[in-house]
This record gives C-alpha cells, structure tokens and sequence, in this order.
C-alpha cells in the first residue's frame, strides 16, 4: 500500500470517529446545529447552546439545572405598585443615572426588557443605573421580566466588562443573588422572582443579564455595596 493511500485511509477514519461522536453528542446533550427555537408546549428551547428549560438551564454540557420554584405572575397594575413602594429609601439622581439605597432594609425592583428599553433593565425609571446599597443591609430583590419577545435573567458578578457571548461564565456571583431565566411576558402576565440576600461583601459588583448575549449587547449596570 502507498503512502498517499495509507494517508487517505487515516484521514477517512479520523472523519468518521468525528462524526459518530457528533451523533453520540447530540442524542446525549441536546446539541443541534440548528437555530435557536422554542416549543411553547413543552416549554423547552433547543439549538446551538443546547436544550434548557423556561425555569432553568441546562446548558452546553448537559445536566446542570436551575429551577426557579419562586416563580409568579406579576399584572402591570401590581408591577407599577411593587415599582412604587420600593421608591421609599431610594434616593434617584437622573442626571448621574444613580441610585443610592438606605438603611438596613432595602428593596429593589428591577424590571427586564420593557419596552421602553429594549434588553436593558430599569430600575425607578432609569436604565442600567449605577446602584449604591450600604453594606450590610438585607436586600429584598424583585426582578420582572417585561419583555414580551425574550427570555431574561439576572446575576450579581464580580466580572467586569465587556462580556462574552456567555456572560455567566465570566465571574463568580454574589452569593444569594443570582437569578435563573425567567419566560418572555405575555397578555398582560409578567413573570416575577423574588429574592433576598445580605450585603455583606463590600465591593463594586455589575449586575447582569446572563441569558446567553444579552449582557455582551449591554444589559448590564454596576452595583457597589459600601
């Protein structure tokens, strides 16, 4: 046999093992070189990043999930009222695009993709503000996805910008703050989670939505705790 043969036979195997590990992949993570599409019966979405689920993530690796038990429904009646009430320690500077938060207790409603701000998140009237929370405070968060065509998330990171196409890869959480991907809005029903943890960690943090581009393309802000 010569050696342009034996050549050709090596690379024709090597093809092969490839493609038999794709097909193995795919039946066993999810995976599917295919456009990102969502089968509203099932609840699950499936394409380049892999099959996750409304309430979580499975990711490219498969297995890993999230789910958020919390989850409710928010009308834009209750929304503005939940938006309203946690105006009470906040002092808002919209020239400097600020907020700063006082006392021990502090509640902050964040609200994703409305329409007004296309995937950026608001809080008290102002997109992607600057956050100012005294440290050591217990912090009630309420995040609200208003976005009618996307899916939305949210995490407190210690990763700086810019980000990568997966953002939630980028930087450790702060702990009790992360929040898995909450469902698109739809009818008048906006899914809501809250959550609560201690600002005991002193630092400049960045608040972002770790859903899969979204803060690459800028939904983020920066949080400092002091």
């Amino acid at each position: 046999m010569n050696t342009r043969r034996k050549v050709t036979i090596v690379v024709i195997s090597i093809l092969a093992l490839f493609l038999l590990g794709f097909g193995l992949m795919s039946m066993t993570s999810g995976f599917s070189p295919q456009t990102m599409w969502w089968n509203r019966s099932t609840g699950y979405r499936t394409g380049m990043m892999g099959t996750y689920r409304n309430t979580g993530i499975f990711g490219m690796m498969g297995g890993y999930s999230y789910n958020q038990s919390n989850l409710e429904t928010k009308t834009d009646t209750e929304m503005q009222a939940d938006i309203a009430a946690a105006q009470a320690n906040a002092q808002v500077d919209k020239q400097a695009n600020t907020i700063t938060y006082t006392g021990d207790e502090v509640k902050l409603v964040i609200v994703g993709g409305p329409e007004e701000a296309d995937e950026k998140f608001v809080l008290n009237g102002l997109v992607n503000p600057t956050v100012y929370i005294p440290k050591g405070a217990t912090v009630t968060l309420e995040f609200i996805n208003a976005d009618e065509e996307m899916p939305h998330a949210f995490e407190i990171t210690t990763a700086e910008p810019p980000y990568y196409y997966m953002a939630m890869m980028g930087g450790g959480v702060y702990p009790g703050s992360f929040i898995s991907t909450l469902p698109e809005a739809e009818n008048d029903a906006y899914p809501s989670v809250e959550i609560t943890f201690e600002a005991n960690t002193a630092g400049t943090f960045y608040y972002i939505c770790q859903y899969p581009g979204h803060a690459q393309e800028g939904m983020y802000g920066k949080m400092i705790i002091e």
